[in-house]
């Protein structure tokens, strides 16, 4: 069996080029692969189930561009349909009869669901949740598992009025990722921690609220 050399040299290359006109290189702070290091692939193209990466190699891709290819890249029927759309105008700003249609489908499979809303991204949808949820309630507390992605948004949102707090689920008992104090309170899985909302927060705790008593949770 022949040993098969793995490279991302022309990945590399265009890495390089792409730090040159965005910031960390990325368009997705997901995609940086600052967590495991490495330089991110870049694919050229996609069929089925693999991709295709700038070097040519073939991957088997789990992603699926996190979630929506169900069926797998240029899938021919789904490829028909978009071509046939397109041909009627590539985008709008305004309400479509094709919204209306995607939308019942939707909810017609989830009987749970009284309304949706469409978004462009995760962030988008992460921050529309949390105002929903904060307006209906009237309470300015969230819980967020730290150790899952919500977006790159303000876990609170500013337009309403007061600094709301931010409760921040931190991962395994005994673990915290903010080295200055502060209160806190633990359980058997995790360690959670309020935070109050500055100006500098980004996706985290900025500040550690003092008032907070040890608890059980």
């Amino acid at each position: 069996m022949s040993e098969t050399t793995h490279t991302r040299a022309r990945s590399a290359e265009l890495f390089e080029e792409a730090k040159r006109r965005f910031p960390g290189g990325v368009n997705s702070p997901v995609r940086a692969f600052g967590s495991v290091g490495g330089t991110p692939l870049f694919v050229d193209r996609g069929e089925g189930p693999h991709i295709w990466d700038a070097d040519g190699q073939r991957y088997i891709d789990f992603c699926c561009s996190w979630g929506p290819l169900i069926l797998g890249h240029a899938h021919p029927v789904v490829q028909d349909r978009i071509l046939r759309a397109v041909k009627d105008g590539t985008s709008f700003g305004t309400p479509t009869r094709l919204e209306n249609e995607l939308g019942g489908m939707i909810l017609d499979h989830h009987p749970y669901a009284e309304r949706i809303r469409f978004v462009s991204s995760g962030t988008e949808a992460a921050m529309s949740a949390i105002r929903l949820a904060r307006g209906v309630t009237g309470k300015n507390k969230v819980l967020k598992d730290s150790r899952d992605g919500k977006g790159t948004s303000r876990m609170a949102v500013q337009l309403l009025k007061g600094s709301p707090r931010l409760l921040v689920l931190q991962g395994r008992s005994g673990e915290s990722r903010d080295s200055r104090g502060g209160s806190s309170f633990r359980g058997g899985r995790g360690r959670a921690r309020i935070v109050d909302e500055g100006p500098e927060l980004v996706d985290g705790a900025s500040r550690i609220s003092p008032d907070l008593a040890e608890s059980r949770w």
